[in-house]
């Protein structure tokens, strides 16, 4: 059986997915992009989705790799900003997924971070972020689709992906600030940008890009490839 990778889901309201229908208003739905899915399948792994209400404490016992997508922004509030009006923000769901990240690391899983999950693995390591309104960060294209390159970053240091050059797309506002503990940036935009982290002795990546929108499999190789790495590992005892 291919390894198993879980990706966190996000709480939507709803009438979002059938909008004007009465019997939908009020109500909260799990939501991910299909993407994300492909993405892991694509690389050879299986797909399993993390709801809110399962205990990141079992969650980790049924995967062998997390994937930590995209969504809204950090609460700031966790690292001592003060969060801008409008701010697309969950607490409950940092609060979650803050623990699960912890529970991964405790149970020695490979993670990657994409874009929020980027941002939220490093906060919860406790480092920081640095908050721009949308429009200000110099190369995010926030009316461009997600299968559009935008940029290159440049990966090198001890980056878990091979160094050199890589075209990516781009739809972030907040950026790596000051890293976690144990946590290295690996890779900037030209704009000098942070683009991606790693905790080397950890097993985890984070891109502020989103490599499930593009054809380059290489982020999601490198975390299915881990995952069965830590499978065959376990299954020996």
């Amino acid at each position: 059986m291919p390894p198993v990778i879980g990706i966190s889901m996000r709480q939507i309201p709803a009438e979002r997915i059938r909008p004007g229908v009465a019997a939908f208003e009020g109500r909260s739905a799990m939501a991910i992009t299909m993407e994300y899915i492909d993405f892991v399948h694509r690389a050879g792994g299986s797909p399993i989705l993390l709801p809110e209400g399962l205990d990141p404490e079992d969650a980790v016992q049924i995967v062998d790799g997390l994937l930590m997508p995209g969504g809204e922004d950090v609460d700031p509030r966790w690292y001592g900003h003060a969060p801008e009006d409008g701010e697309d923000l969950d607490m409950t769901r940092d609060i979650r997924e803050f623990r699960l990240v912890h529970a991964a690391i405790d149970m020695g899983i490979p993670m990657l971070g994409i874009c929020r999950g980027c941002q939220l693995i490093n906060v919860s390591l406790g480092g920081s972020l640095a908050d721009a309104p949308l429009d200000q960060v110099p190369h995010s294209s926030w009316n461009q689709s997600l299968d559009q390159v935008v940029h290159e970053v440049e990966v090198h240091g001890r980056a878990p992906i091979p160094d050199g050059t890589y075209s990516v797309n781009s739809a972030h506002h907040q950026m790596i600030l000051i890293a976690g503990d144990g946590t290295e940036v690996v890779a900037y935009a030209p704009d000098g940008v942070p683009e991606a982290i790693t905790c080397p002795d950890r097993g985890i990546l984070g891109v502020q890009w989103h490599p499930e929108c593009l054809d380059n499999p290489t982020t999601g190789q490198w975390l299915v490839d881990q995952a069965a790495a830590r499978k065959r590992r376990r299954s020996r005892g």
